[in-house]
């Protein structure tokens, strides 16, 4: 009996042993091997190690040039077409191009860009975005090399330049003391709002703070965000009529004629992030936002488009009763502003992101952070 269950056992196990090892060859996985992409862009070869995609594991992606993140190229001076390599999980696409750079051609796998040369005797910068339909986003950013044609616009500062109208002006704006005397005890400024009447306030830090001659309910904002920590991010002012704090990422409190509320809540219900904000006592306002730049005088809005066509992104815009600067990446643009704002804006030794002034030759100017100029 013992030797029939032993013949019994090892029959099962003969069985279970075919039924697991039929219907096909039993396969090991080989490791995948790194690959190396050369890449040659605008004169100068990069050699990237990437590993292989692994599809089975990985439904959402999106690489350009072997990179899954921001990538920045140096690129020649001279016209030349590009092309970028892309791999991605889904369709995607191409916006945001600079002027100087269109779009020849686009495959799931690669694009041409036909990048323009540059005709001025310094560099310039700009970037681009590639977005996948599944939303992953990476940003190029380019910077072109200096061509051989002097601009005649540089003011020292390494790939930034300056252009625009100025007029002669009579200096009757009250002094700021208190002001100047805060900013100068802080070593530093990120912005503020001046006016001609001895009325203006000052922010450093975060939301750090000085003002004088104000109105009651903004300072009384201010203070708030102050004790709440709450970041500023910019104030606008107009005599007593009008005024407006930005806080946070896209809030903001004044007084407001009812087309500069109408855009305003337009732009921060699409979830855009307010950079600056102006207002001249006539009503007249500028917006710029992280996506947008938009103002209600129609020669304000020209200017503001001519800037960006001329110096890439719009920072930040200040509009008096008389004139406009706008501080863009790569150069400031203004019209019709008193000569000693142009000679100060021009002795800075910064980039600047923030110019307010008034129509009777005070400013101020920052870089958005901490460093700073003013002739108040």
């Amino acid at each position: 009996m013992k030797k029939i269950l032993t013949t019994i056992v090892f029959l099962l196990c003969v069985i279970i042993s075919y039924a697991q090892t039929s219907g096909g060859e039993i396969k090991r996985k080989t490791k995948s091997s790194s690959t190396t992409v050369q890449k040659s862009q605008g004169g100068q070869r990069k050699n990237v190690s990437t590993a292989p995609h692994r599809n089975t594991n990985k439904t959402k992606y999106l690489r350009v040039d072997g990179y899954s993140n921001d990538i920045y190229y140096n690129v020649p001076a001279n016209a030349e077409k590009f092309v970028y390599e892309v791999e991605c999980s889904s369709d995607y696409s191409v916006s945001m191009l600079p002027t100087w750079c269109k779009l020849e051609e686009k495959t799931s796998s690669y694009f041409v860009i036909n990048q323009e040369a540059n005709p001025e005797s310094t560099e310039r910068q700009d970037w681009f975005r590639v977005t996948a339909t599944h939303g992953k986003q990476i940003d190029i950013y380019l910077n072109q090399r200096a061509g051989s044609t002097p601009n005649g616009g540089n003011s020292g500062i390494s790939g930034y330049s300056y252009t625009g109208t100025t007029r002669t002006y009579t200096d009757v704006a009250t002094a700021l003391p208190s002001l100047t005397k805060s900013i100068n005890d802080w070593g530093e400024c990120k912005t503020g709002a001046i006016t001609e009447n001895g009325a203006g306030v000052v922010i450093y830090g975060s939301n750090g703070y000085s003002y004088t001659g104000i109105p009651t309910d903004l300072a009384n904002k201010i203070k708030e965000l102050n004790n709440k920590k709450i970041v500023i991010k910019d104030v606008a002012l107009s005599g007593s009529t009008w005024w407006i704090i930005v806080y946070d990422k896209n809030s903001w409190y004044g007084v407001l004629p009812s087309n500069m509320k109408s855009a305003l809540d337009k732009y921060t219900g699409q979830g855009e992030e307010i950079w600056s904000v102006s207002i001249n006592s006539e009503g007249h306002y500028t917006i710029v936002t992280d996506k947008h730049f938009d103002a209600s005088h129609s020669m304000d809005l020209g200017n503001l488009k001519t800037a960006s066509s001329k110096y890439g992104l719009v920072y930040s815009a200040c509009s008096t009763s008389k004139g406009l600067v706008i501080c863009c990446q790569k150069g400031c643009y203004y019209s019709n502003i008193p000569t000693i704002v142009e000679e100060k804006i021009k002795s800075v030794s910064f980039v600047p992101k923030v110019v307010k002034f008034t129509d009777s030759g005070t400013v101020l100017i920052t870089d958005g952070e901490k460093r700073h100029a003013f002739h108040m």
